[in-house]
């Protein structure tokens, strides 16, 4: 099963190996950079509308958010109850102890799509959008600013609702959503082309993870044990039951349960930089997880689809 992960593995590797070597001398750091707006801007709104606007939009897509409130919410706040009574024997700051709690609430979209279209094909996309964008991406620019904020006295504040609706991505779900719940008629034509356009950004969303691997902050993997058990095993296993509790079974269950059981999100790194928490610790914890999640995605697809 982990064959079906193979240009999972191999855009990942490349993006590492593009890290070290710096091909053409660009650096990682402005080579993801310019993918990161180019799949914002393009890539991104691209196939989000062409997937969402012709998606099935029943029960099922309601619940998916809601259970991915559960796990990301109840992560947070199994962390909080962790770190704080491990965080003084772990010899965590504060700005440590924020960084633990961001990397434990919140999963990354930009691993999970390539996986669950490497495992389920593009039928799984719905579902991740569903999951990433309406869940995820508007609690980790709202609850994650609040918990990086709480955690990093004197950090510059951002306000919530500009940083939402700059991004591109929720746009494309809204003018989605609109169409589809409307009825509106959109063009073969024009689906097929913005699918053309969205594709191309599944395996640059690996490579510029790829980008962010940092094998040598592994040496404080210790710290973040804790947030690694939360993000991938308890986090999701909330929002599983929720999820099943409300009717959500087969191939949706395991497909919901991949993406929940994703990596940290690596719009963390901004968060820490912005609020000066401690960026290193948060570094050791988003590696080991996207190292962990190849492991664990055809295990839970294994688990729910039996």
């Amino acid at each position: 099963m982990y064959l079906d992960l193979l240009p999972v593995f191999v855009a990942l590797a490349a993006g590492w190996l593009w890290r070290r070597h710096a091909p053409g001398g660009v650096d990682a750091a402005h080579m993801a950079q310019a993918l990161n707006m180019l799949m914002i801007y393009l890539t991104g709104p691209a196939l989000i509308f062409a997937i969402m606007s012709r998606a099935s939009l029943n029960l099922e897509l309601m619940v998916i958010p809601a259970a991915g409130y559960v796990c990301s919410l109840g992560g947070l706040l199994l962390a909080a109850a962790a770190y704080r009574f491990a965080g003084q024997r772990l010899g965590l700051s504060p700005q440590g102890r924020g960084a633990m709690l961001l990397a434990a609430g919140f999963a990354n979209g930009s691993i999970a799509l390539p996986v669950v279209v490497s495992l389920f094909g593009h039928e799984g996309m719905p579902v991740v959008f569903a999951y990433d964008l309406i869940a995820t991406t508007l609690l980790i620019w709202t609850v994650g600013v609040a918990v990086a904020a709480r955690h990093a006295e004197g950090a510059n504040r951002v306000s919530l609702g500009r940083e939402i609706l700059r991004l591109p991505p929720a746009w494309a779900v809204f003018a989605a959503l609109a169409v589809n719940l409307l009825g509106l008629p959109v063009p073969d034509r024009v689906v097929t082309t913005l699918r053309y356009v969205g594709d191309a950004g599944i395996p640059l969303m690996v490579f510029v993870v790829g980008l962010s691997l940092r094998l040598g902050a592994l040496r404080r993997l210790g710290a973040a044990v804790p947030a690694l058990l939360i993000r991938q095993v308890a986090g999701p296993a909330l929002g599983l039951a929720f999820a099943y509790a409300f009717g959500l079974r087969g191939e949706t269950l395991a497909v919901l349960g991949v993406a929940m059981a994703s990596a940290c999100p690596a719009v963390g790194v901004i968060l820490c930089h912005r609020y000066r928490l401690d960026t290193e610790l948060y570094g050791a914890a988003l590696t080991a997880s996207i190292l962990i999640y190849l492991v664990l995605a055809p295990l839970y697809r294994s688990l729910l689809m039996g």
